[in-house]
């Protein structure tokens, strides 16, 4: 990714996975593009008979949900203007101070940081 952030995806051996239908509210990954993006992946789920939920204006982005081959909801949102990098720095902070937060309360119970939870 252009921010030198980036997504692993991990197929671990010999483990079933079985997809279940559920609500995707919180079951989806959310990707930022710009808005001529935005219209042409629109336009393409269109034309390719795939569903896409019509585009959504959340205010300082505007975003377009459809379904990859498991089922997974993928988002694509593009920002409506300059006033989105200020929300989106606002969001950054949040939630830095979120899983801060999150990371105190799990060493807590623990007594462990949160980066060797699970080694």
């Amino acid at each position: 990714m252009g921010d030198d952030s980036y997504i692993t995806f991990l197929d671990p051996p010999r483990t079933d996975f079985v997809f279940k239908k559920q609500p995707d509210f919180d079951l989806h990954i959310a990707l930022e593009v710009e808005l001529k993006h935005l219209r042409a992946m629109n336009a393409k789920g269109i034309r390719a008979g795939k569903y896409v939920r019509k585009p959504i204006d959340h205010g300082v982005i505007h975003s377009i949900y459809f379904h990859d081959p498991n089922g997974y909801v993928i988002e694509l949102s593009a920002p409506t203007s300059e006033s989105h990098q200020h929300a989106k720095e606002a969001l950054q902070f949040k939630g830095q101070n979120v899983l801060l937060a999150w990371s105190n309360r799990q060493k807590s119970i623990t007594g462990r940081s949160s980066n060797t939870m699970f080694t």
